[in-house]
């Protein structure tokens, strides 16, 4: 059995032919357990080690988790979802933008004019402050479960030293697009298929998709 410490603490335990894992992550005073199926009696023996000497409750599968809804479909088709609806939802009422329209992509199709760049202005000190305010929300986001407004909020955060009112544009359109899809989902599935997809009644539409790929890394 071994020991993982990284920033979370990974148990890898062999049974029989095969391997199972456990990994527990924590948050301050909050706990995630991941297992595997082949790992479940150890873990349950692992929990009860726990449970007599620190005082736990055990509250299930996990629904919620900093700022994500999780939904975990594993006896139905083998995904797992993560979702921040509501998180969205707080970004979009906090900073005013709930009459905001919405717009199709997080970022413009075509650059600025040039008419546009030089009529730029440097943003007030408030609007400053706003301005990185609104990015470090989306940043979270996109690290997170919105990998589609990765690129936007990077080069929305490449301006934070001394961002101008084409910059504070570019970001409120990152929210205005949040605000249009906040009901988008990221779906881990088997085979190592990430995708998101929009939920549409009882059907989910695949707007993304990867597929992580396998690296063997050796050392000489």
């Amino acid at each position: 059995m071994d020991c993982i410490r990284v920033r979370k603490i990974g148990r890898i335990i062999k049974i029989g032919n095969t391997y199972g894992r456990i990994i527990i992550s924590c948050y301050v005073d909050d706990l995630l357990i991941g297992v595997s199926k082949n790992a479940l009696e150890q873990w349950k023996i692992d929990k009860s080690k726990l449970a007599s000497i620190y005082k736990i409750k055990d509250i299930g599968l996990c629904q919620w988790i900093l700022n994500m809804a999780v939904e975990q479909n594993q006896d139905v088709d083998g995904t797992i979802s993560v979702s921040q609806e509501k998180y969205i939802n707080e970004i979009v009422e906090k900073y005013e933008m709930t009459n905001a329209n919405v717009c199709a992509t997080p970022s413009v199709v075509n650059p600025l004019t040039k008419l546009q760049i030089d009529s730029a202005v440097p943003l007030s000190k408030k609007d400053h402050e706003t301005y990185r305010s609104i990015v470090g929300a989306c940043s979270y986001a996109a690290i997170t479960t919105r990998i589609d407004i990765a690129y936007a909020v990077n080069k929305c955060a490449q301006a934070l030293a001394s961002p101008t009112t084409n910059d504070m544009i570019a970001i409120k359109r990152v929210v205005r697009y949040l605000k249009g899809t906040s009901k988008y989902k990221l779906v881990f599935g088997k085979n190592g298929l990430i995708v998101i997809v929009i939920p549409i009644g009882v059907v989910q539409v695949i707007i993304w998709i990867v597929k992580v790929q396998v690296v063997l890394l050796l050392m000489c």
